[in-house]
């Protein structure tokens, strides 16, 4: 069975929510709250399944939340 990106990560997300994702300096996020964020950001973006995103943003915690938004 083939997964979408998205599929996988929200799976991980399931099964350690507070584990930490990623570190970037001193800030971090979890599963969980990755997950979560990109959900809410996701519903509110104009996009869909084949559109085409380009993300331009610094390397920073909540870029990653954008494009885990994408991905969803």
């Amino acid at each position: 069975m083939d997964l979408w990106t998205w599929d996988r990560f929200a799976a991980v997300a399931a099964d350690m929510p507070d584990r930490i994702a990623v570190r970037h300096g001193q800030d971090a996020i979890s599963f969980g709250a990755l997950r979560d964020g990109a959900e809410a950001l996701a519903a509110s973006l104009p996009i869909g399944p084949g559109d085409r995103a380009i993300v331009s943003a610094p390397n920073a915690i909540p870029s990653l939340v954008f494009i885990a938004a994408i991905w969803r």
